[in-house]
């Protein structure tokens, strides 16, 4: 069992190695086809999402002659391979928040289904994509620029990350009172963890990524954050970790702790632990990694430990 379980870990780490970072997103399908038609040729799960229909504006004429519109790439797509084949975009083809359909060079047309949204219902009523982009807000923070799930990146660490959608408001902190620093693409914040550590955080589509960024050997084995839920219930189960609800639903995730080397050669997973320090409300989250790992002349730095939190979805594409 012990052998198995190293060799999937092993395959799991080498999938991620192979798999373009952009993706916390998950294509659940993708075809080329006559759009009309296209439900014949994906998965189930894939069905399921192509029935929901968008409650929004998108703005479109549903005329086949004007449906297809200048090309803006989502953020989501614009790291992925083959994107360079689009020429256009036939918002009028996608008929919910989890689809993209684009033009290729050939005429054909391409129709990309995720397993979450990729876009969002904005105050309006309109149908908008959604970006990663972090902006700031009138407090001098950081917050998410387009999405209906909101984190907000405080302007000292110890102040905390919180992750705002529908009745989850989940804050992430530590006891570090570095001020947040905006990278000039406007994707990541960071704060100076010690003077050979950083913990930089971006955007998911549904949440946010932590990356604390070791740029040297430093001994240190652990790190401590304090998480406020708001009500909601931290369970550890089959080895991953959600926060649930009274009722038992999952409402949002905290993903594995994967560490990845400067040269992705060595990558591993760490291992996270928690105490409960009042239930439904505050835990103590330690991420843990082999001191052996961190000296070992394989593992090259710098180094990224690397956990997620994220709202929990369905593959209707409704939010938990």
């Amino acid at each position: 069992m012990k052998v198995t379980k190293k060799l999937l870990s092993l395959l799991l780490v080498l999938v991620l190695m192979c798999t373009s970072m952009a993706g916390y997103s998950t294509v659940i399908a993708e075809a080329q086809a006559n759009v009309n038609q296209i439900s014949d040729t994906v998965t189930n799960d894939a069905k399921n999402v192509l029935n929901q229909d968008v409650n929004g504006n998108t703005n479109l004429d549903k005329k086949d002659n004007v449906i297809f519109e200048e090309l803006r790439l989502p953020d989501i797509v614009k790291k992925e391979a083959g994107s360079s084949q689009y020429i256009s975009r036939a918002k009028s083809k996608e008929k919910n928040l989890n689809t993209f359909v684009f033009k290729n060079k050939d005429g054909t047309q391409t129709m990309k289904v995720y397993s979450y949204p990729v876009k969002y219902i904005d105050e309006k009523g309109n149908v908008q994509d959604i970006s990663t982009d972090i902006k700031v807000n009138e407090n001098g923070s950081f917050e998410t620029k387009a999405n209906s799930i909101k984190t907000t990146f405080s302007k000292r660490l110890k102040e905390g990350i919180t992750l705002t959608h529908n009745n989850v408001n989940i804050r992430l902190a530590t006891d570090k009172t570095s001020e947040a620093i905006i990278s000039q693409d406007k994707k990541t914040v960071s704060y100076v963890y010690d003077n050979k550590t950083t913990i930089e955080y971006s955007l998911t589509y549904t949440g946010f990524k932590e990356d604390i960024v070791v740029n040297e050997y430093t001994g240190q084995t652990e790190y401590e954050f304090t998480l406020y839920t708001n009500g909601l219930t931290l369970v550890k189960e089959y080895g991953s970790y959600f926060l649930k609800d009274s009722s038992g639903n999952i409402k949002a995730t905290l993903g594995d702790i994967i560490i990845f080397t400067a040269d992705e050669k060595n990558n591993t997973f760490g291992d996270m632990t928690h105490e409960t320090i009042t239930p439904n409300q505050e835990y103590v989250i330690t991420i843990h990694v082999d001191s052996e790992y961190l000296k070992d002349p394989k593992t090259k730095y710098p180094i990224r430990i690397d956990p997620t939190i994220e709202i929990n979805y369905d593959n209707n594409g409704a939010g938990a």
